[in-house]
This record gives C-alpha cells, structure tokens and sequence, in this order.
C-alpha cells in the first residue's frame, strides 16, 4: 500500500470519527459547501472531496434514521 493510499484512508476514517459527533444542519451545511468547491478542483483533489461527501451523506442518512 503506498504512503499516499494510507494517509488517504487515514483521513477518512479520522473524518468519520469527527462527523459522528456533528448535528445534522451542522453536517448538512458541510455537505452543502463541500460541494460548491468541486468545481474548482482538479480531479485528484475533487475525488477526494466527493468521497468526504459520500462519507458525510451516508452519515447524514444514518443521523436521520435514528
């Protein structure tokens, strides 16, 4: 596994953790604002932008099911 595959999955586990914690408007916001900076990434950067966001949308659906 290369260093830059495991810091990736380092972060999104560190941000799972953290969004657990986030009220949902809160998480929505984030979702919201992430989102309209995707158009002003490159494709590297913007991939891993749109992972946070499936992470932070399968959250969301979590916190409101609950």
């Amino acid at each position: 596994m290369s260093s830059n595959h495991l810091s990736i999955k380092q972060s999104h586990n560190a941000f799972r953790s953290k969004i657990e914690n986030i009220k949902t408007t809160e998480l929505s916001d984030i979702i919201k604002n992430y989102k309209k900076l995707l158009p002003d990434l490159n494709d590297v950067n913007g991939s891993l932008l749109i992972d946070l966001i499936q992470i932070a949308e399968k959250e969301l659906v979590k916190k409101q099911v609950q």
